[in-house]
Formats: C-alpha cells, sequence, structure tokens
C-alpha cells in the first residue's frame, strides 16, 4: 500500500507539551524526506514521553553485520532508536491497545528494545529492515502493539505491527507524523482503539502541523526548525485557530514544562552514512535542554563524560522550577545555534579527508568536537544550577 493516507500530514509534536496525561504513553515520531529539508538529507525525530534519566543511556555495539549507535538502557541493553553504519535509523513506540491477546512470551519474541538491536545489527537498508520485520511477523514472533519508523538516506517506510496482524509502507509525501495511534487501515482488526483515543493523537499532529507547516511556507525544514518543534508550548502555538480551540476545549494546552520527554533527531549523509550520519541528542525535557550532535563516527569512541544522568538531572530541575509558560530560555538557543555551527563546519572537514581516504583522521576530529561539546554544555547546564 502506497502511503496516500500520509500526504501532506505534518511533523508531530511531543503530546507532553499539548496535552495531559494520557492513556497511553505518549511518544511522538516524524519523517521529514530530503527534498523537504534544508540540507537534502533525511531527518527523523522522535520524542519519548520519559522521567528516568536511563532512557537516554548511548552506547556504539560492534556485534552484527552494522555497527550501530543505541539509545535507550544500557544496563538492560534495551533500545528505543538507534543509527547503524549503513545509514539506517530507526525509533520505535507503542501502537493501539490491541485485542490480539499477548503470545507466551520466550527469548524469541520482541516486544521492545531487543527488536531495534536486532534491525540495526542486520539491516543494509530501510527496506531490508522492513523485510525483516516482515519476516518476524510472518513467525508470530511479535507480542507488543509496535509502531516502527526506518528510513535510510533516501527511502522511508512506516511499519505496523501486532500479535496477529502487519502493515507497512513507504513515506513519499515529504512529512509523516505518528503519535501512539496506528494509521494503516488493515491493522484495524487489531486496535481496540476509541475515537477519543484517536483525537488525542490528531490533537498533537495538529498542533505541530501547525508549527511545521509555516517553517515550509518560505524554505524547507531545518534541523534547528525539527528542535523547535519538539519543544513548542502554550506560547509557539498562539494561533487564532489554536486559542479558538483551547476556548472551545476541543484541543488541550498543558504547559510543556508539566512534562518530561527525551528527544534524538536522525540526520542521514548521503555521502558518508556510516560516518557523518548524526543522532541530535536531547538529554532530559527537550524544552530544557540541549541538543548535542552526536556523529556516528564520534559515537565509536563515547566520552566517558557523556553520562546523561546529570545533563537530565539538571533538566528536570530547570523543569520543576519554570513557572506555566515559561518562555523558553534564549540562552540554550544560543548555544545550540553555536554549536550546531560548528558541527555543520567540523562535518565538512571531515567529510574532505574522507573523500581524501582518511578515515581515521576524520573519526578523530569529530571525536574530538564531541568531546567539546559535551564539556561546553555541561558548564553551560552548570551556570543555570547556580541561578
Amino acid at each position: 500500500m502506497k502511503n496516500s493516507v500520509f500526504s501532506a500530514v505534518g511533523i508531530a509534536l511531543a503530546a507532553a507539551f499539548i496535552i495531559p496525561a494520557l492513556p497511553c504513553r505518549a511518544d511522538s515520531d516524524w519523517v521529514v524526506l530530503p527534498f523537504a529539508t534544508e540540507s537534502g538529507r533525511m531527518l527523523l525525530h522522535a520524542i519519548r514521553d520519559n522521567s528516568k534519566p536511563v532512557m537516554t543511556d548511548l552506547r556504539f555495539e560492534k556485534s552484527g553485520s552494522f555497527k550501530s549507535l543505541r539509545i535507550g538502557n544500557n544496563k538492560s541493553k534495551f533500545s528505543h532508536a538507534g543509527l547503524n553504519t549503513a545509514g539506517v535509523a530507526i525509533v520505535m513506540t507503542g501502537g493501539d491497545s490491541h485485542c490480539d491477546g499477548t503470545p507466551k512470551k520466550s527469548k524469541s519474541h520482541y516486544d521492545g528494545g531487543k527488536f531495534v538491536n536486532n534491525i540495526l545489527a542486520k539491516s543494509a537498508s530501510a527496506e531490508k529492515a522492513v523485510a525483516y520485520i516482515r519476516e518476524q511477523a510472518d513467525k508470530k514472533l511479535i507480542a507488543a502493539s509496535l509502531i516502527i519508523l526506518v528510513v535510510d538516506p533516501g527511502r522511508a517506510f512506516a511499519v505496523e505491527c501486532s500479535p496477529k496482524n502487519f502493515a507497512s509502507a513507504e513515506i513519499t509525501s515529504g512529512l509523516c507524523v505518528y503519535a501512539n495511534a496506528w494509521r494503516l487501515p488493515n491493522m484495524d482488526a487489531s486496535s481496540k482503539r476509541s475515537f477519543n483515543d484517536r483525537g488525542w493523537a490528531a490533537q498533537r499532529e495538529w498542533a505541530v502541523r501547525e508549527m511545521l507547516q509555516r517553517a515550509r511556507s518560505s524554505n524547507k525544514i531545518s534541523v534547528a526548525e525539527s528542535i523547535a518543534t519538539s519543544r513548542a508550548g502554550a506560547l509557539e502555538l498562539n494561533t487564532k485557530d489554536f486559542e479558538a480551540a483551547r476556548k472551545n476545549k476541543t484541543l488541550y494546552n498543558s504547559p510543556a514544562s508539566k512534562y518530561s520527554a527525551d528527544g534524538v533527531l536522525f540526520e542521514i549523509d548521503r555521502e558518508f552514512p556510516g560516518v557523518l550520519s548524526c543522532a541530535y541528542v536531547a538529554f532530559g525535557p527537550a524544552r530544557y535542554t540541549i541538543y548535542l550532535p552526536v556523529a556516528l563516527g564520534a559515537a565509536e569512541a563515547i566520552p566517558k563524560e557523556l553520562n546523561p544522568a546529570p545533563l537530565k538531572s539538571a533538566a528536570l530541575a530547570l523543569q520543576k522550577a519554570a513557572k506555566p509558560d515559561t518562555p523558553i530560555d534564549i540562552r540554550y538557543a544560543t548555544f545550540e545555534k553555536r554549536i550546531f555551527a560548528d558541527f555543520n563546519k567540523t562535518r565538512e572537514e571531515a567529510r574532505t579527508m574522507l573523500r581524501d581516504k582518511k578515515v581515521d583522521e576524520a573519526k578523530t576530529l569529530l571525536q574530538e568536537a564531541l568531546l567539546r561539546y559535551v564539556t561546553e554544555a555541561a558548564a553551560e547546564f552548570g551556570k543555570a544550577a547556580k541561578e
């Protein structure tokens, strides 16, 4: 089935920043295809509602056919997102409540992070990743309701699956969003989602579409604009339509400061996907923290200083202290702008080295830059903690 259901649907905002507590976990994932991005590179952005620091652990895994940067919980080896050296990036979240029943679990069944790990280790392309997921579904090894978005430098796919059903579609419309709700018609037989529940997802999608359509109306979508969307709260969504919806209570608008969500944005490089593709990672609530660029080449030597707990704890403290409708701290936006400008320059220097076959030198350059960013970010949060 082609992606007609995805036409111009926009980008999803984390539900944590728009609505009250949901009956399901409030995750949101979105894709922007290369022809709609400022850099001409594939973007895959995810927001995971989570208050525990361990969900932004980073690890570089060398086993399998492809090495990969994995994001999740290092202690349990759980991963909810990742990027491999073939330039395949994946994010996974929950879908509809289902009526399929739960199979008796075994080491072979997939209900979460192990699935992400295996897909990253085995997949040479997004298409092959989808084929692998389908194989597991055909073997009845899916033990949960899942939504999986998977991309490579040029193609993107959405996968929906449950213990009894499977559906996939290639994303071709430029923008695609998921907010914990299945979209493909052949999953209806497994879904128990009510009309009201679907409304929650639609509200979150609408809110972000409002922001991203503004950006795309005059230009193509940038990394910075995707990140800004992940942080949006009442102040950033203050339009006439939005205000009317609030007054009529058809759209809920709880301030972003009430919730916690981790973010990661993957940007896939076409020329050197295994080295220059990047994960921009937010350690803590996206509205109160800094996204740090972690190039895949730098991830081979993740600095010990990049322990997510201190960064996330500081962000959670800032969130707790913030008043409702507190504007985003301009210092963080300024810091990010400078860091991203430096990273883009460093990435192009590394690209020149790679073209000259100086792979080790390029990776070293990226690793040194990452360590510098981590050090500077820690100092920035240190200033905020003393105020």
